[in-house]
């Protein structure tokens, strides 16, 4: 009776180890993707996604770059649509130039898609002002 009850303990002791163990394994998840945007308002807005492990672009994002006459303001975006393996992506940094000269800025991920957006204050110097932003994703 002993001996049973002792390979149950080990049984359990045992499953819930492999459990545990497997668990681990599968939040450890490895980046597939790695995305970047530059935005700015001298030059049209970059923004692309490359395989995490050899660096090869496998989509060109969407960008555009406007000036508002009404409010004399400066508009730059991009939008990048991820593969349908794509389960999640997650921004690792963000870079803001001359904050001042800025009225919003953001980026982030929704629905299959990694955006980020800059606007800029009335009036300034085109050159001022600048989001840099990178995301790994996962599958």
């Amino acid at each position: 009776m002993f001996s049973k009850m002792l390979n149950s303990i080990k049984y359990t002791v045992l499953s819930v180890a492999y459990l545990i163990l497997m668990s681990a394994a599968v939040s450890a998840d490895v980046p597939v993707y790695m995305a970047k945007f530059e935005l700015g308002f001298m030059k049209d807005p970059v923004c692309n996604l490359t395989h995490y492990n050899d660096a090869k672009t496998t989509q060109a994002g969407r960008g555009n770059l406007s000036h508002d006459e009404g409010t004399i303001s400066w508009s730059s975006s991009c939008v990048v649509q991820l593969p349908k393996d794509v389960k999640y992506c997650t921004l690792t940094s963000q870079q803001i130039g001359n904050p001042d000269a800025l009225v919003s800025w953001h980026s982030g991920f929704q629905k299959k898609v990694l955006r980020a957006k800059l606007v800029s204050e009335a009036d300034i110097n085109p050159g001022f002002g600048s989001l840099k932003a990178s995301f790994l994703c996962f599958d």
